[in-house]
Order: structure tokens, then sequence, then C-alpha cells
């Protein structure tokens, strides 16, 4: 009896705390994750998780009970349209730059229309050009462009996401970005895909056969420091920004060392400081380093990987790029 009991405490009292904590750390998840994912997002409240449609507007359709709401669905916040509709929002944007557009959208009736549409506008609000429409080709699934380019005059867009009447769907993840520059590698060379060591030089060390060479390494060329030198290239650069520093190493012998240095150099080519030095901790792993500082004067730095003498390594990726 007193075991029974029990079982029947568990099941009315301990079991819906459990299932209101999973839910609860599953839309703490989603949360988090689309903090990182829409941080950027031109849109208003385009994951939902105020609880409410703030954000958006909503034009019903003719057809009786037309709505757009925002309800709990599958863990976080979702917008849901009923019975069609135009959920959209107006997004002040500049004719010189380019977009990325995404959307999560589910549960779209079998046979029906779920479709997202962007419509460039002039500065009276008057239809320029469609630049996206596309229409649900399963019931869940993710609407995605990247790059849009926008005509002439464009000041605004009109996001919009209209749904099929006499049928329901969720949408989620709605985002509008603005298409960053490719941030690009001033190291030449830096991934050896070119097969060779074009854009690096090497100082030997004194201990006999010392090299760099290039190879064919886990499906890719991969730089290779053998017993000890110091591979490197200089780079010229503006003191007023600010750079980040990434490379690859791997099958570093044990008790053995491989050092990466950054040196800030004057006109003359004279050190002013070492603005970086890390050397590795593992036998494969990264050096990564943001946001390097430049002391006044620095017109180039002096990127280097130094091996260990009687031993080799495999360097790969090095990049050095001010995207900040």
């Amino acid at each position: 009896m007193r075991k029974k009991f029990l079982r029947v405490f568990l099941l009315i009292c301990v079991l819906p705390i459990l299932v209101e904590g999973l839910v609860g750390l599953k839309s703490s998840a989603k949360t988090e994750t689309n903090n990182n994912l829409l941080q950027n997002n031109l849109l208003v409240n385009g994951d939902f998780e105020t609880g409410d449609a703030s954000g958006w507007s909503f034009n019903p359709s003719s057809e009786g009970d037309s709505r757009f709401t925002v309800e709990k669905h599958n863990g976080g916040y979702q917008g849901k349209i009923y019975n069609g509709g135009e959920v959209y929002q107006i997004v002040d944007v500049s004719d010189n730059e380019k977009y990325d557009f995404s959307m999560d959208y589910s549960e779209v009736y079998e046979g029906y229309m779920l479709r997202a549409q962007i419509i460039a506008q002039d500065s009276q609000g008057k239809k320029l050009k469609t630049v996206y429409s596309e229409s649900a080709q399963k019931a869940s699934g993710k609407f995605e462009k990247n790059s849009l380019s926008l005509p002439a005059g464009t000041v605004s867009l009109k996001v919009s996401i209209i749904g099929s009447i006499h049928s329901e769907s969720y949408i989620d993840n709605v985002q509008l970005d603005i298409v960053k520059p490719a941030c690009k590698n001033l190291l030449v060379n830096g991934d050896f895909e070119t097969g060779d060591t074009s854009g690096w030089l090497f100082n030997p060390s004194s201990e006999g056969d010392s090299r760099f060479t290039v190879e064919k390494h886990n499906g890719s060329y991969q730089g290779k420091v053998y017993n000890g030198g110091e591979v490197y290239q200089l780079v010229d650069v503006s003191d007023n920004e600010k750079y980040d520093f990434s490379m690859d190493y791997s099958e570093v012998y044990e008790g053995y060392m491989l050092n990466a240095q950054i040196v800030a150099q004057d006109s003359q080519g004279k050190k002013l400081k070492t603005i970086y030095s890390d050397s590795t901790k593992n036998i494969s792993g990264k050096f990564e380093k943001n946001g390097l500082s430049l002391p006044a004067g620095t017109v180039s730095l002096k990127v280097s990987i130094m091996g260990a003498i009687h031993s080799e390594t495999y360097i790969d990726n090095a990049y050095l790029g001010n995207c900040n």
C-alpha cells in the first residue's frame, strides 16, 4: 500500500515539475541560440520571444476569422497565421547594401500555401520591385536567400509572410541582415592551397636539415616545418586598426614546442613591440587571438611560426584580418 502511495505521489507531484523543467530548458536553449543568431536582425521580434506580436503588422484576409497570434510551440514562442492574411514589417534600408533573408516555417497544410515576399519601396512607400518571393514546398522547412540586391532609390523593404485561407502555419526566426563584406586574409596563401610556399619566407635553424615545405595532409595542402626554423610573412598594416589572428596546427611532437609570434614594426622595419606570442600546449590545436591593438607608428607586422629542432609540425589556415 505504501509503495502504491509513493508511486501515485511521484506521478502527481514530481513528474509535472520534471516536465516543466525540461520544457523550460528547451525554451531557454532556443532563446540563447536565437540571441546569437538574431543579434544583427533588422526585423523587430523576429524570434517572437517577447511572447506577443510586437513589431509586426497584420492585414487579415477577407475570409472570416483571419488572425495572427504568437503561441508557445515546440519549446519556444512562434508566430501563427490562421486562415490567411499578411504578416509584415517595413524596414529602412540602403540601396547600396546587400541583404540576407531567412525564416523557418512548420505545419503548413498539405495542398495549401505559405509565401514569403520582400518588396523594395521608394521614399513614398511605392513599390519599385519584388526582390524576393518564394512559396513553401513542404510542411516544414526554411526560406533562405542571400545577397539580395536592391534597385536604385530603395529606401525601405516590406518583408511579408502570406498565409493561405482555411489553413494555419507557424513561423519563426524571421531574419533580415545586411551582408557583411568578406574578411580578406592579409596573409598570402594562408591555406597553402596553391600547393607551394608562395607568399611565405623561411629562416632555417642552424641544426642541419631545417626546411619548410607544403604537402598533402589530411585531404588538403598544409605547411610543414621540419627541424626548426622560422616561417614568416611581413604584412602592411595601419596602427589605428585592430587585427584578428588564427592558425591551425597538428602533429606537434610530444615534449617539443611550436610558437606563433606577431611583432609590430616601424617604417624602418625595426621592432616596436611583440603584440602576440603563444606556444603549443597540445599535439593538435589552434592559435587564436582577436582584437590585437598596435602601438603608434606601426606600419607592418611580422607574423612568424617557429618550429622546434628535431621535430616536424603541420600548419594550416593561417589568417590575419581586421574585420571588426
